[in-house]
C-alpha cells in the first residue's frame, strides 16, 4: 500500500503512518516502501520479514476497523 493510494482511498494518516513505521524495522521492507514500491519478492524476505507483514497488516487492518466503527 503506497502513500497515494492511503490517500486515495482516503485512509486515515496516523494508521497509515504507524503501519509504515512498522514495515520500516526491516531493511528489505523498508527499502521497498521508501522506493514507494506496490509489490515485494517474497524470495528475498526472510521469515521475520513476512511475519512483520503479516503482524503489520492486521494490526493495520484491526485500527482501521476501529476508527470506522466509532465514525473518526
Amino acid at each position: 500500500l503506497t502513500e497515494k493510494w492511503a490517500r486515495q482511498y482516503g485512509l486515515p494518516e496516523d494508521a497509515y503512518q504507524s503501519y509504515r513505521d512498522e514495515l520500516m524495522k526491516s531493511t528489505i521492507l523498508g527499502s521497498a516502501v521508501a522506493a514507494g514500491r506496490k509489490y515485494w519478492n517474497y524470495e528475498d524476505m526472510t521469515v521475520d520479514d513476512v511475519v512483520l507483514i503479516l503482524h503489520s497488516t492486521d494490526k493495520f487492518v484491526t485500527e482501521l476497523r476501529q476508527k470506522s466503527s466509532s465514525g473518526s
